[in-house]
């Protein structure tokens, strides 16, 4: 059905000079329908070698087929399985592109393996990217297939993109809410850890001990070892982050829940930077370093931060076939 408001395929890139970024939605069961929308998306003077495919395996078939071999294609279950690593792979994609040509991007920000506990980091990082690349010459269209994603996710997807794409058009998205807006609503406290999680004091002296820790709470949950090595690589930027610049203690707590071995460390410090943690920092550069590490080590990172003080909560999945929610840590 076509909407007054449409915006002509090759009209898409001026999108955010209307006032909107040019991130598109596109809600698709599969199959030509799909690939009519973003060969519409691309545009007729579009070369494949200006787009960036983040999608899944069950996804490139069909991807590959719409664009050919020119494309560079990225493994969204890998490279996406944390959100916070999209936005700079986009950038770095961006930036290694001539400027006097436009770029443009797909990405499947959800697959079967996605948990709920997902949903909260999804949506943030979707409303970050209309401010990531406003007024940027690129492009975005976001992935969503309809059979197999849940309607709660649809309608999360429906507010943080500005522009909806279809077979035969793009077009403005009466659903969109403005990304300060909608980042301010997603600010509120994370669930409590819950009673069987383990406690411990972040303080000068005792990093070394929850190293040790947190190394034995991983092999617990049947990490492997590589990921019990991240896992306590990851933790201890936090831990040294509190340490070194924030009011000196924190507290790290440790439990299972679900398919998900999750530590979380907390303190008084404040951070208001959204961006936090996504870009790359520069090798002088003494700040972001240790969040920057994190998000590139973990399967999820959650960010919570008020004037009481931030938590971040750190999701390692237990792999073949273990479960961590097997109440390790309590009774």
């Amino acid at each position: 059905m076509a909407d007054p408001t449409d915006i002509p395929q090759e009209g898409l890139g001026d999108a955010g000079t209307r006032g909107r970024p040019a991130h598109a939605l596109l809600l698709h069961t599969g199959g030509e329908s799909c690939k009519a929308a973003l060969q519409a998306f691309l545009g007729r003077a579009e070369t494949a070698r200006r787009v960036l495919a983040v999608v899944s395996p069950a996804t490139y078939g069909l991807i590959v087929t719409t664009l050919g071999p020119d494309a560079t294609y990225e493994d969204a279950t890998t490279l996406g399985r944390n959100p916070a690593r999209v936005i700079p792979a986009i950038r770095r994609f961006v930036e290694s592109r001539p400027r006097d040509h436009p770029v443009r991007v797909i990405t499947e920000q959800w697959w079967d393996q996605r948990e709920l506990a997902e949903r909260a980091e999804l949506a943030r990082h979707e409303a970050l990217a209309n401010l990531a690349f406003a007024g940027i010459d690129v492009a975005l269209v976001c992935l969503y297939d309809v059979r197999r994603v849940r309607p709660e996710i649809v309608a999360d997807a429906k507010r943080t993109h500005p522009l909806l794409a279809c077979r035969s058009c793009t077009y403005l998205n009466e659903e969109y809410v403005d990304p300060e807006i909608l980042l301010r609503r997603m600010e509120d406290p994370l669930e409590p850890p819950p009673p069987t999680a383990e406690a411990f004091t972040v303080s000068p002296g005792r990093l070394s001990g929850l190293r040790s820790t947190v190394a034995e709470r991983g092999h617990m949950a049947g990490l492997p070892l590589d990921r019990v090595e991240d896992l306590v690589l990851a933790v201890n930027e936090l831990a040294t982050n509190v340490v070194s610049h924030g009011n000196g203690e924190g507290v790290l707590q440790i439990w299972s829940e679900g398919p998900w071995l999750v530590c979380e460390v907390a303190d008084r410090g404040r951070v208001d930077d959204p961006f936090i943690g996504t870009r790359s920092p520069a090798p002088e550069g003494t700040t972001g370093r240790g969040l920057w590490i994190v998000n590139q080590l973990c399967d999820l990172v959650e960010l919570r931060s008020s004037p009481s003080g931030t938590a971040v909560r750190l999701r390692f999945t237990a792999q073949d076939g273990c479960s961590a929610d097997k109440a390790l840590f309590g009774p």
